[in-house]
């Protein structure tokens, strides 16, 4: 028989009571006041001054530092992917010769 842990969030069996298993309560608080923070400061802050300061700054990761603040305050920019071949769509026709159709 395997040995039961001892866990107040645990029954006799070792099954976890409800409400007591260990799940991940989500993105921690400080990714959320550093998100709020990004936006008062863009938004009603100083923002352009503080980015035109980090950019005039030395090293190579001011530009990342920037980049997500922005990200942070606004989300990422929308990406498209062009997923066509040398231009021309891709078609749906699977080992027939179109040309005789």
């Amino acid at each position: 028989m395997p040995a039961v842990k001892s866990d107040e969030k645990r029954d006799h069996n070792g099954r976890f009571k409800p409400g007591g298993a260990p799940k991940s309560p989500g993105r921690p608080a400080i990714a959320r006041d550093f998100r709020e923070w990004c936006q008062d400061i863009l938004q009603h802050g100083d923002g352009r001054q503080v980015i035109e300061t980090m950019l005039k700054a030395e090293g190579e990761d001011r530009r990342f530092a920037v980049r997500m603040i922005v990200e942070y305050a606004y989300g990422k920019p929308q990406q498209h992917m062009d997923i066509t071949t040398l231009g021309e769509t891709i078609k749906a026709y699977v080992c027939v010769d179109l040309e005789r159709v």
